[in-house]
């Protein structure tokens, strides 16, 4: 039942995630504090405002016209506990987490995982969660884990979502920060 507007010449998107921001919303605690870095048109934060208890949903977007439709698309959802930045994640995590501390970090398609690794990690309260997604093949699977150790993460549970290439994966993985 949510509408998205969107430009998909200028613009990512895609409907076949819908299994996978629908599975997010299990992960989220009833009066948790979310940020959602990459949040592109507002996708998964409008569907975590939706479908989940969470208390304030807080989206991160660098593309100007990704965040111009995000912001649309609270208004075509009537979506009220969403924020929405305009910004680097690089830059606002540092100048945000001087006043909050988030219980989850969502982190759709990271392009430099561990820089945004460590961003997560002084975003998140004490026992706090991050779901990071990424493409790859099961060797890079490995890697990306002991980015995650690297970085102070707890692996919970990893998650094969769908085959995007020959032996490439789309994966979804469940940590807990670990101080």
């Amino acid at each position: 039942g949510l509408q998205f507007k969107l430009d998909v010449t200028k613009v990512f998107f895609s409907p076949r995630q819908i299994t996978e921001r629908k599975a997010l919303v299990s992960h989220v605690d009833s009066g948790d504090s979310i940020c959602v870095f990459f949040s592109g048109i507002g996708a998964i934060p409008i569907y975590l405002s939706k479908f989940s208890q969470a208390s304030t949903i807080t989206g991160i977007e660098l593309n100007q016209l990704a965040h111009h439709y995000a912001s649309e698309n609270l208004e075509l959802n009537a979506v009220h506990n969403v924020r929405l930045i305009h910004g680097d994640v690089s830059q606002i995590i540092p100048q945000l987490v001087q006043q909050e501390k988030f219980n989850l970090v969502i982190m759709p398609l990271p392009k430099d995982a561990p820089s945004f690794l460590s961003l997560a990690h002084r975003a998140l309260a004490t026992q706090g969660k991050l779901i990071i997604s990424f493409i790859g093949s099961k060797t890079k699977l490995q890697a990306k884990l002991q980015e995650l150790e690297a970085n102070q993460f707890t692996l919970l549970t990893t998650r094969k979502e769908r085959n995007v290439a020959p032996k490439e994966y789309r994966y979804t993985l469940f940590c807990q920060k670990s101080d």
